[in-house]
Parts: structure tokens; C-alpha cells; sequence
């Protein structure tokens, strides 16, 4: 396979560096200008992003380790990765993933590729990459390893990124809270969460669970107010994108 990113190095002794230098190399241009034949085994690891996690600490129970953030001030405009594109003034805004998974499911298959393109912005929360409650544990648990796996590398490449938090039920409590820091700005995201009562109430005991776990400095909090939750540790942020179309400017 002819890979699409400009003379991938060899993994060089220096893990973090040689992450930085992948990367930036692999999105240069765009396209690459000098490509290369890979081997099987470096094919099979970058389907799988293995190479991100060799640059990756791991916690007891495999998930890769997010260091906490402290990222002051947060940004009061945001867009989401699928209108990042577009953004003007970008140093100022954050990006978030608070959209369907399709809008940034390319963003796992190519993560090099984009880097350049989120580091224009003043900081990233970290992949929404969605825990259904009916979803097998198996599925929950990887997309949990996905979210940290992206976050943990891009702070090894030096983005900023706000650790989001999510869970499905409490069966998902036993690793959805795997890798994230305490003590850091978190962001959790409420889509949904008042649609009934069951989903309000498995949202809220997730809420708790979280805060209990993590007791985090900040939570950023996208989607709507939900009865119940602590209010004072919180800032609320919206789509720019969104009200835009909504209010017309």
C-alpha cells in the first residue's frame, strides 16, 4: 500500500519527537511528494494507529494516559471538527467533536493528516467518539480507547486538548473513566440527555460518577442544562456554526 503521508520517518529513539516529526511530515503540503512502499507489519500497525500508541503511556488497564489540562482562558468561540475548515481567526477558537461520528471518523483513519490543521486553533477537546447504551462492551470500551488514544498523542505532538468524558451505563464505569486525569479541565457534552427520563437519569449518575472520580478544576459543557447538575463548576459552550444558522449571524 502507497501511503498518502510525505517520508513517514523510522521510529526514532526519542519517542516525542519522532511523534512530532511523523506527523508534521505526513501532512506537509497535503500530499505527499516522495512516497514509499510499507511493509506489511507498519501496514497493519498504522490501520490500527499502533504507532500512536508506542508513543503513548498506559494505564494498568490499557488505556492510554491523558495528562491533565489547564488551559486558561477557555475560548469562548467554538466549531466542530466538520467546520474547522472554514473557521477564520482561528487562534482564538476551540475545536470540539460534539457531531456525528461519520463528520470525523476520517480524523482516526488519517490522524496525521489534520494535525497541522487543529494546531491553528487555541485548543482541541479530545474525540466524541459515541458509547451507546445498547452498544456491545466491546465496542464501548474501544471507542473509549480511540478517545484517549487521540487525546494522549496529541499532547505528545503539543496541542492542547481538554480530556472529554463520556459514558453509556454504569457497566461503562469500570473503564470509561480509564486514562483521564484528576484535577484537570474536562469537557462533557449533554446531546440527548433530556430527550426522557431514563436517558436524564443514566446521564446524571454518569455526571456524578465523573466528578466523583476525577474532580476536575473546570467542566466545559456542551449541549443543554440538566437538572441536577453542578452548575458552578461549569462553562457553558454552543456550536458557533450552529447559531449562526440558527440566529442568522
Amino acid at each position: 500500500m502507497i501511503n498518502e503521508a510525505e517520508n513517514w520517518p523510522r521510529i526514532a529513539k526519542n519517542r516525542q519527537k519522532s511523534a512530532t516529526l511523523r506527523a508534521e511530515m505526513a501532512v506537509m503540503g497535503g500530499r505527499a511528494t516522495q512516497k514509499r512502499q510499507y511493509t506489511a507489519l507498519e501496514r497493519k500497525e498504522m490501520v490500527l494507529n499502533l504507532h500512536l500508541a508506542k508513543e503513548c503511556r498506559m494505564s494498568d488497564g490499557g488505556m492510554p494516559i491523558v495528562e491533565p489540562c489547564n488551559v486558561s482562558p477557555i475560548p469562548l468561540c467554538w466549531v466542530g471538527f466538520n467546520s474547522c475548515n472554514t473557521a477564520d481567526k482561528p487562534q482564538g477558537k476551540g475545536v470540539h467533536f460534539y457531531v456525528d461520528d461519520y463528520q470525523f471518523e476520517r480524523l482516526w483513519k488519517s490522524p496525521a493528516l489534520y494535525l497541522q490543521r487543529l494546531r491553528r486553533f487555541r485548543c482541541v477537546i479530545s474525540p466524541d467518539f459515541s458509547l451507546y447504551v445498547d452498544m456491545p462492551k466491546p465496542m464501548k470500551m474501544w471507542n473509549v480507547y480511540r478517545n484517549r488514544l487521540m487525546a494522549a498523542w496529541w499532547q505528545g505532538v503539543g496541542l492542547e486538548v481538554i480530556p472529554n468524558v463520556s459514558w453509556a451505563d454504569p457497566e461503562s464505569y469500570e473503564y470509561c473513566f480509564d486514562g483521564l486525569p484528576s484535577r484537570s479541565v474536562i469537557a462533557i457534552g449533554s446531546m440527548g440527555a433530556n430527550r426522557h427520563g431514563l436517558t436524564r437519569y443514566l446521564w446524571l449518575q454518569g455526571y456524578r460518577k465523573a466528578i466523583d472520580a476525577l474532580n476536575p478544576t473546570l467542566v466545559v459543557r456542551y449541549g443543554e442544562k440538566v437538572p441536577g447538575e453542578d452548575e458552578r463548576r461549569s462553562i457553558y459552550i454552543d456550536n458557533m456554526v450552529t447559531r449562526r444558522l440558527h440566529y442568522g449571524r
